[in-house]
């Protein structure tokens, strides 16, 4: 069934796929398409490295809430001079801030490949999102902003008196044993499958990028097995508290809800400049299923719904879930 649903994602247009799922002890993986454009090249490795784009949300929402769960209502002028003291904690994890989301800015995929090679400071990313007209009062609305968890990732940078990139090693990975996630990795660890954008009716191979235009909204790079261990820690409440996350599950605090005949399952969807993720568990975390799509777009046009991955999360043929 996850054999199906890789080729799939390849048919729709990704150039390769891998696929981890997880029922309790059996692990059942796929590998589909080719690592590269070229002819003939053998398809990726499935315990190979990639970016997991907004996926990198719920890391950061994890840190917020092991520190500051008791405080999501407070505004985040507490911590940092956005001025603005309507804005909470919870607008920013919800993205219901209202701010402009920066990476809307970046529609000039020839300016985008031209400066893969560019360091961001969050803040330099963040200062003109601030200055620009709001979408709508805070809590008033909803509108998916990464400008938000950048200032989440500052936020944590003032309470813990790290970098973000610290914190998330020291609060998630070293204690889960994460030992195939990065933070601002440039280049990619072998093995890996290669991502591409098209400008100009020509794909450009961008798996080499400096993702610190990203930070906390989607830096991070993984694997397979590691996101899994990260949700499944995370769903069995082995990061923080119940209440926390309780309402983590019951409010969208950096943590996606669909509903299934099976139940919820909660996860998230990210992309990255030739990168696509999808990672969606079961509430108890006993089920679990992440993909990888490389690709030669910057969006997910054409690929795959969300909800058809949940049969083959589920132990059934993604074919089920076609809609007559």
């Amino acid at each position: 069934m996850l054999d199906a649903l890789a080729h799939r994602f390849v048919a729709a247009g990704a150039v390769g796929v891998i696929a981890a799922r997880r029922h309790g002890a059996t692990v059942e993986t796929a590998a589909a398409g080719r690592v590269v454009l070229s002819e003939g090249a053998a398809s990726p490795d499935v315990n190979g490295y990639f970016r997991l784009g907004s996926v990198t949300k719920p890391y950061t929402a994890a840190l917020v809430l092991q520190r500051l769960h008791r405080e999501i209502d407070r505004p985040v002028t507490r911590w940092l001079p956005i001025g603005d003291d309507r804005i909470t904690l919870r607008h920013l994890l919800t993205h219901r801030s209202g701010l402009h989301n920066y990476t809307d800015d970046f529609g000039d995929l020839a300016a985008v490949v031209a400066g893969r090679h560019t360091a961001w400071n969050a803040w330099d990313l963040v200062r003109p999102a601030l200055d620009r007209p709001r979408h709508f009062a805070p809590g008033a609305g909803r509108s998916y902003c990464n400008t938000g968890y950048l200032l989440l990732g500052l936020v944590i940078e003032r309470v813990s008196g790290r970098s973000w990139a610290e914190e998330v090693t020291a609060s998630l990975v070293e204690p889960l044993g994460l030992t195939g996630t990065h933070t601002g990795a440039v280049r990619l660890p072998a093995p890996h499958a290669h991502g591409y954008l098209t400008v100009d009716g020509r794909p450009v191979d961008v798996t080499d990028f400096d993702p610190s235009q990203a930070g906390a909204a989607g830096v991070v790079v993984s694997t397979l097995a590691d996101v899994n261990r990260f949700f499944r820690a995370l769903l069995a409440e082995d990061l923080l508290p119940p209440a926390a996350l309780d309402a983590m599950r019951a409010g969208g605090l950096g943590l996606g809800r669909l509903e299934t005949p099976d139940g919820p399952v909660y996860g998230y969807n990210g992309g990255f400049f030739g990168f696509q993720a999808r990672s969606w568990h079961s509430a108890d975390g006993e089920r679990q299923l992440t993909l990888s799509a490389t690709t030669t777009t910057a969006s997910a046009g054409g690929l795959p719904p969300t909800e058809d991955l949940l049969p083959a999360l589920h132990g059934r043929r993604p074919a089920d879930s076609r809609r007559g």
